[in-house]
């Protein structure tokens, strides 16, 4: 990259609060270049040469990922609503530290 290398974008991304799923890609697949990237806030890091099959078993983990993110927020909402539900038809429970 001609002004920011892979590490530094994912670091701008996530600073940013992007959260978008990162695939970092180098011709130095070393430890500790897995390490940075994985530091950085990548999900995943593909050396060079890529093979087809690493790309698709790349997608498929991302798409389970984010399959998984949206039920887990899915959830968070559904037990929010219950529980303003019981809030509200419970006057007598009525919310604590509050004068009238």
């Amino acid at each position: 990259m001609p002004r920011m290398s892979g590490v530094e974008v994912v670091r701008s991304l996530r600073e940013m609060g992007l959260m978008t799923f990162v695939v970092g890609c180098t011709g130095n697949a070393l430890r500790e270049d897995q390490e940075e990237y994985l530091g950085a806030g990548a999900h995943e890091l593909l050396p060079k040469p890529i093979h087809q099959s690493s790309i698709e078993g790349m997608l498929a983990e991302a798409r389970r990922r984010r399959d998984q993110e949206r039920e887990e927020q899915r959830l968070v909402l559904e037990l929010a609503v219950e529980h303003d539900r019981n809030e509200d038809s419970n006057p007598a429970r009525g919310r604590t530290g509050t004068r009238e």
